[in-house]
């Protein structure tokens, strides 16, 4: 299945794609390729969960300028240690994992399909920008940037067969950080990207007439 997206995406010449996993079984996919998407994404190709056409078009103009970046989805806060894990079913980026990819076969029991192989590992440690790139109907988009640090791990990683990360945002405490996320209209899904990225965000947004905002 892996070679049969990898040939669809060359045929199309697409940018970037998405799929639903409640599509996979016997009637769709025989199995999600997981470790194809996450192999994909590390060549330039956007992507995002769920059937988020949104979000996979913004992670897919993101990576030919940022190559490490990588589309993710919050999961909940750490209220003691003021940081918040990210984490979901499969994918993220091979590029932006902090070790060696682990392979492994996940036991699938959503639908009917087979078992896929799956890359696990944990975003590397380093300053990074939240994006999320929020509708409202009518034409209106809200671009929110958010400047973070990815949290390295030093005590044992509990959670290695697993996609994940902590973050934690540089401007504020994550509670204010989620109320201002939540008030600029911030989805779950979004996009994590590595480097000095705040001024490019903002030329983005202007380019594209997207209001922007800045936490």
């Amino acid at each position: 299945m892996g070679l049969v997206l990898r040939k669809w995406i060359e045929r199309e010449k697409l940018t970037a794609f998405t799929f639903n996993f409640q599509g996979a079984g016997r009637d769709g996919l025989p199995v999600i390729p997981f470790h194809e998407i996450n192999d994909l994404m590390s060549k330039g190709v956007g992507y995002a969960g769920e059937g988020d056409v949104l979000t996979a078009a913004f992670v897919g103009s993101l990576l030919p300028v940022f190559p490490d970046t990588t589309f993710s989805e919050m999961f909940c806060p750490d209220w003691a240690e003021d940081s918040i894990l990210l984490s979901h079913m499969g994918e993220m980026n091979i590029s932006v994992m902090a070790d060696r990819p682990l392979l492994v076969e996940k036991e699938f029991g959503f639908t009917s399909a087979e078992n896929p192989a799956v890359t696990y590992g944990r975003l590397k440690a380093g300053k990074a920008f939240l994006a999320d790139l929020a509708p409202f109907g009518n034409g209106r988009y809200s671009l929110i940037a958010v400047p973070v640090e990815i949290l390295d791990v030093v005590q044992p990683d509990n959670l290695m067969m697993s996609i994940h990360g902590w973050f934690r945002p540089l401007g504020c405490d994550i509670c204010r950080f989620l109320e201002e996320y939540s008030q600029a209209g911030g989805t779950h899904h979004l996009a994590i990207v590595y480097g000095d990225a705040g001024s490019a965000l903002r030329t983005f947004a202007d380019e594209l007439g997207f209001d922007f905002v800045s936490i």
